[in-house]
């Protein structure tokens, strides 16, 4: 079996966890998720750990806050009325919001006062270690 390189397209199964057991996201029983083997498809943590490993091989990677949604930083704060949303908006879903001119990604973080969502520019996961249980599947 051929090690992963650079550049290879890779299937993988995932789950990626945080420091208090929480799962971040995974391809549990679905479909494994192809990426590119130190590409930016995904955290680069997790696109550049892959190098070197073999299909059938497991792995639990280590991804520092750099390497996975960033450090914490000054974050673009907002209040928005709810109304402004779909009725389906929760907590710590990501939304993209155009002003004309650029798309900002925001995520919710909390409910406001009143009838209003408060967003933030920077990923909650932000100046977090997570970890990642990896398979790679194919390549």
């Amino acid at each position: 079996m051929a090690q992963v390189k650079e550049g290879d397209r890779v299937a993988v199964r995932y789950r990626a966890v945080a420091k208090d057991r929480r799962v971040l996201a995974s391809t549990g029983s679905g479909p494994p998720l192809e990426i590119t083997a130190g590409g930016e498809d995904v955290l680069y943590g997790l696109s550049h750990g892959v190098i070197g490993m073999e299909p059938g091989e497991e792995a639990v990677l280590t991804i520092d806050a750099e390497d996975a949604f960033g450090e914490a930083s000054e974050a673009v704060e907002r209040t928005i009325p709810r109304s402004l949303f779909p009725r389906d908006v929760r907590v710590g879903d990501a939304l993209r919001i155009s002003n004309g001119d650029a798309v900002v990604l925001m995520w919710v973080t909390e409910e406001g006062a009143g009838d209003t969502w408060r967003l933030s520019s920077q990923h909650p996961f932000a100046g977090h270690d997570i970890e990642v249980h990896i398979e790679v599947v194919d390549s």
